[in-house]
């Protein structure tokens, strides 16, 4: 065996092992964003997985986690980063099409979305009822106004924000 194939094999195994060890402390870490009473059954944070998509509102996402707490109880959770001590607007819209998703892949109501801040350790239990539904589609509806009336407004300052929002292709303010 060459000395070049024996250094890469031993790279290889090197590697692998890392990999295994990153996972193992990741494992045990999952309390680190929140306290949860449950099974996840959904993770996008440190894995991939497929989109998942909402033929009622054409919606499309990945929630950070999905909690099964019973057999057909279903919670989508959203972990994100900042110092925020109350829910942000956008935060809990994002996490109300999150529930819809959910709830339609599972195809059982969804009474609820944990939306969890992990940088002050705030969790808040946003639910998914009739009051917050009507809100989601409504917003939703504006959106589809917008897009095709050409008229999306641009609501910050931040370049970083232009290229990687969703609405690039339709703003008429792009900061780029």
């Amino acid at each position: 065996m060459s000395t070049l194939v024996l250094f890469l094999l031993l790279v290889s195994i090197l590697l692998i092992f890392i990999s295994l060890i990153v996972k193992l402390i990741h494992k045990k870490n999952k309390n680190i964003y929140f306290n949860y009473d449950g099974k996840i059954i959904y993770e996008d944070l440190h894995e991939v997985n497929q989109k998942m998509k909402s033929n009622i509102l054409a919606l499309c996402g990945k929630p950070d986690y999905i909690l099964q707490k019973k057999r057909k109880l279903h919670i989508p959770v959203e972990v994100k980063t900042g110092i925020h001590t109350k829910p942000r607007k956008h935060h809990i819209i994002q996490l109300l099409a999150y529930c819809q998703l959910v709830e339609e892949s599972y195809q059982h109501k969804v009474p609820y979305g944990l939306l969890i801040y992990h940088d002050t350790k705030c969790r808040f239990k946003i639910p998914f009822n009739q009051k917050n539904r009507k809100l989601l589609i409504s917003i939703i509806e504006t959106m589809k106004t917008q897009i095709k009336k050409g008229t999306i407004l641009r609501n910050h300052k931040s370049i970083n924000k232009c290229i990687s929002c969703s609405m690039n292709e339709y703003c008429t303010q792009k900061l780029e």
